[in-house]
């Protein structure tokens, strides 16, 4: 009537050492699962403020906050990318053992780093046009090399092209597309 299938698991022992280091990988998978829910919220922000920023043809803090979100982005690629490597040091403990000081070495590089200014969240901060805090960050943006021009094309794009303004109602209104619809037979 019914079939029925055992496995035999392979039951080892681990030593204190590794059952800390074991521990200690799993907090620290927890603590990036945390900061990437945190950035993507503080991504979802600069999206929202360089929409307000461009509503108000505010187009420095628009560009400023467009350069915060490619690095939240390349931070969140990061993350993600490190998060991999925990997960395979957690599942194959014996192979990651030989390399534990340089793991927990890239970690406490990556925790360094999320503690950078561009990762707080001061979107409003940014909106209300504070010009000593506008030179600050865009003294950071300087320094981490970001690519300005990309982000004032994308910007000067979003300025013409994505929205048009309504004159009759003095609204804006998002640019429509028609979609043609395809039917596919397999």
């Amino acid at each position: 009537m019914g079939c029925i299938s055992v496995r035999k698991i392979k039951s080892t022992t681990l030593t204190r050492s590794e059952t800390h280091f074991s521990t200690s990988l799993a907090q620290t998978r927890d603590n990036f699962l945390s900061r990437i829910i945190n950035l993507h919220s503080l991504g979802l922000k600069c999206k929202k403020g360089i929409e307000n920023s461009i509503r108000q043809k505010n187009r420095q803090v628009a560009v400023l906050l467009k350069l915060k979100q490619i690095y939240i982005d390349s931070k969140l690629h990061e993350l993600r990318e490190m998060i991999a490597q925990v997960d395979f040091c957690i599942e194959n403990l014996s192979e990651c053992q030989k390399s534990k000081k340089a793991i927990m070495k890239l970690i406490n590089e990556e925790n360094q780093e999320l503690t950078h200014v561009l990762l707080k969240d001061d979107v409003d901060l940014l909106l209300t046009n504070s010009k000593d805090y506008i030179e600050s960050i865009k003294k950071e943006i300087g320094k981490l090399h970001l690519d300005e021009k990309s982000a004032e094309i994308e910007i000067e794009h979003l300025l013409q092209v994505s929205f048009v303004e309504s004159a009759s109602e003095g609204t804006f209104k998002r640019r429509k597309y028609s979609r043609i619809e395809r039917n596919l037979t397999y």
